[in-house]
């Protein structure tokens, strides 16, 4: 019977040594993903930085552009204005 009883002990110790061994395990991959979250969080938040930038560097450059043909096509109407002969402009007539 004292060997019945000491294999049960022995059992038990096993049960909560391993219940013990597994807390541990749970409790580091719980940590493990907690910094696993934060990473991937702050790379997204870093992402979301550069997306900004960028789109802002776009609008920056499609203004620019808007801003050049808008002034070549004022340059090119002031050149053919003043390389019509004065009376070949339309004038508008005075209403009566």
């Amino acid at each position: 019977m004292s060997l019945m009883i000491e294999v049960l002990g022995d059992v038990r110790r096993l049960a909560v040594t391993q219940a013990s061994d597994m807390n541990e395990l749970s409790q580091a991959f719980g940590i493990l993903m907690l910094e696993q979250t934060k990473r991937f969080t702050e790379e997204l938040a870093r992402a979301r930085a550069a997306s900004q930038k960028s789109l802002g560097d776009v609008d920056m450059l499609a203004r620019a552009i808007v801003a050049h043909n808008f002034g070549q096509a004022a340059a090119q109407t002031a050149a053919q204005t003043a390389t019509t002969p004065t009376e070949a402009r339309v004038t508008r007539k005075p209403y009566h």
